[in-house]
């Protein structure tokens, strides 16, 4: 006689078998958006330091590192925030939240960065001390777009309901 297992007493054993505790996938969210917070903060103290350094000492290296570690801060507190809720985690519009929260921290690293040197800052970026900065031009706008069209489509895909 075979044994029809219902979903909670499935969890329940996987639970006990493994010590009491089973990281499921909401459990790698709850893990992700903490290490997204430690992220967020420590690339915030980054940032701080670096601009504090770069711009009195129009050193290319913080500036450079300020502007990545801007884009880190945005990604870390973008998941950080989001994530918390449900109808974004489900399914997949995770991947619909990874993708915008990584390009919105792109967006905001080469948007940074372009700003930074037209307004005649010296910057640590290869792209720059190449004399290439003017040549992708286009960079900057892309990304924007691209963040733009990856928050509609998840905030368009992320509000119905999955099947």
């Amino acid at each position: 006689m075979t044994s029809v297992v219902g979903h909670e007493d499935f969890h329940r054993a996987m639970v006990a078998s493994n010590g009491g505790y089973m990281l499921t996938c909401s459990g790698y969210i709850i893990w992700s958006r903490r290490a997204a917070a430690m992220v967020a903060s420590f690339s915030g103290l980054i940032v701080l330091g670096a601009f504090s350094l770069g711009l009195p000492l129009q050193d290319d290296r913080f500036l450079a590192l300020a502007c990545l570690f801007s884009g880190f801060m945005l990604t870390g507190g973008l998941w950080w925030g989001l994530a918390k809720n449900q109808k974004y985690i489900t399914g997949s519009n995770v991947i619909l939240l990874g993708t915008f929260v990584v390009v919105a921290g792109l967006a905001l690293y080469s948007n940074l960065a372009y700003l930074l040197w037209a307004l005649g800052l010296p910057m640590g970026i290869g792209t720059s001390a190449n004399g290439q900065m003017g040549h992708v031009y286009w960079l900057p706008p892309t990304t924007l777009l691209y963040t733009i069209f990856s928050w509609v489509m998840l905030k368009y895909y992320g509000g119905k309901e999955q099947s």
